[in-house]
């Protein structure tokens, strides 16, 4: 069974942000599996390294999108973006270096901030791109 699953609440009206956020889950959902499946530490982190790179793109994504729109968010919503990337990024950096007990932590992190991220945060720009 998903972690996650997509709903249609979490559609922002966009299409390309829309598939993006389905990835997002999808691999959410990856990471997951990894675990479950008790997979190496090489593999998850590969899994992980993946789903870091995704959001970073899908991040530069939105971010373009606010800077055509008149979304009146655009600055903190930013903001909140520099602060999610840094802090998987420190994860990232703790599990590679060794402590492979943060994967539950690191899957708990992910899963709540996608959910809260694409429900409410990203819901807030809707009506603008």
């Amino acid at each position: 069974m998903a972690l996650l699953e997509w709903t249609d609440d979490m559609s922002v009206g966009n299409p390309i942000i829309d598939t993006q956020h389905r990835r997002l889950i999808d691999l959410v959902n990856d990471f997951h599996r990894a675990l479950e499946n008790g997979r190496g530490q090489e593999s998850i982190s590969f899994v992980l390294d993946n789903l870091n790179d995704y959001i970073e793109m899908h991040f530069r994504s939105e971010e373009a999108l606010f800077r055509i729109s008149d979304y009146p968010e655009k600055d903190a919503h930013m903001e909140e973006h520099r602060r999610l990337m840094e802090r998987v990024e420190e994860y990232l950096k703790r599990f590679k270096s060794g402590n492979k007990y943060l994967t539950v932590e690191i899957l708990d992190f992910i899963q709540e901030w996608v959910e809260h991220h694409i429900k409410v945060t990203d819901a807030g720009y809707k009506d603008y791109i």
